[in-house]
């Protein structure tokens, strides 16, 4: 829209003028550091974040890649379904997160794979822990 209106009122003589090009590259720049939002949705036993829905009371890997303040939540459940997703973005909502992260506790205490480090990611030390088993949940 700027560039019709630009080459409409003066030609292209704008392409030459250095402030047109400051201008184009700091609002570039500033939509790139946006808040993009991320749509997530959770049931009682599944949760989306923009990938796969992912059975989270049937996981078998739970992990985390990152940085401190940027973790990425990774979840494989058993029927092969990944989903990546910022951990910030989950915590957003209390509702959804509680949700996610009951669904984990689950899983932890069924037998999931999950490393030191998520555990550590996740504080799921500051909670009870229940006795691990390597039942399913057949008879639960």
């Amino acid at each position: 829209m700027i560039i019709a209106f630009l080459t409409f009122k003066s030609g292209l003589d704008w392409v030459f003028a250095w402030p047109t090009w400051l201008f184009m590259a700091a609002a570039g720049v500033a939509f790139w550091f946006l808040p993009r939002n991320t749509k997530m949705a959770a049931g009682a036993d599944w949760v989306n974040a923009g990938g796969d829905t992912i059975y989270t009371y049937e996981l078998v890997e739970i992990g985390t890649s990152g940085t401190p303040g940027s973790w990425e939540l990774i979840l494989k459940d058993q029927r092969g379904n990944v989903d990546r997703g910022n951990i910030a973005d989950y915590q957003q909502n209390p509702l959804l997160w509680d949700l996610v992260f009951n669904g984990i506790r689950h899983s932890v205490a069924a037998g999931a794979t999950i490393d030191p480090e998520t555990y550590r990611v996740l504080k799921l030390d500051e909670y009870p822990n229940p006795p691990r088993s390597r039942r399913g949940d057949i008879g639960v």
